[in-house]
């Protein structure tokens, strides 16, 4: 069929004689209206392997789901409808970098935010094959974000030290540390008296 034969058929609205002899016409409905895709034919093989794999599935047993997920957004931030901005910044996934991973609960709050916008985020279930951590665990745990295990190891502890980081002195707070600058720049002396 010519584009030609098509617009006028589509906007002048010409009908369709059906049959060579044929009185009966029909409207016309576009190029592909007379295009008939075949039925799709299922034998008895095919059908017993789909009703096989069915039952299996009702008989596997569903694992609990995981309490919770690790997202991230895979799609820039900018250039984003303001709604989807405000959504990404409740889960905590407005930094700049793109695959900062945040942790969040599965409840039906933020599974209705993740929903919202899943075309710009991964997400995978935690999983955890050492146990939910508790509060000894916690300088011992590794997350891995492309895989959704956290693993608790005590190879992996960090010492308390390293955790909090070190205690300044009293010297470098509040204010001795004004007096302390001042004693170093020379400008004024420092009665001790």
């Amino acid at each position: 069929m010519s584009f030609f034969t098509h617009i006028s058929r589509r906007f002048i609205q010409m009908t369709r004689v059906i049959g060579p002899m044929s009185k009966e016409k029909k409207k016309y409905k576009g190029p592909f209206a007379f295009k008939r895709h075949p039925k799709p034919v299922i034998n008895d093989h095919d059908l017993h392997y789909q009703l096989q794999k069915i039952k299996e599935l009702k008989q596997s047993v569903i694992a609990d789901p995981s309490p919770f997920h690790v997202v991230w957004r895979y799609k820039p931030f900018s250039y984003l409808p303001w709604y989807e901005k405000i959504i990404l910044r409740r889960l905590g996934l407005n930094s700049k970098s793109w695959c900062d991973p945040v942790v969040v609960p599965n409840t039906p709050h933020f599974n209705k935010l993740l929903w919202q916008v899943k075309h710009l985020i991964r997400l995978k279930p935690i999983t955890f094959p050492n146990g939910i951590p508790t509060e000894k665990d916690i300088g011992a745990t590794k997350l891995c974000q492309y895989t959704g295990v956290l693993q608790v190891n005590e190879a992996l502890r960090v010492d308390d030290k390293r955790l909090y980081g070190d205690k300044l002195p009293a010297l470098y707070e509040g204010k001795y540390l004004v007096d302390y600058l001042r004693k170093l720049s020379g400008l004024f002396q420092i009665s001790h008296g």
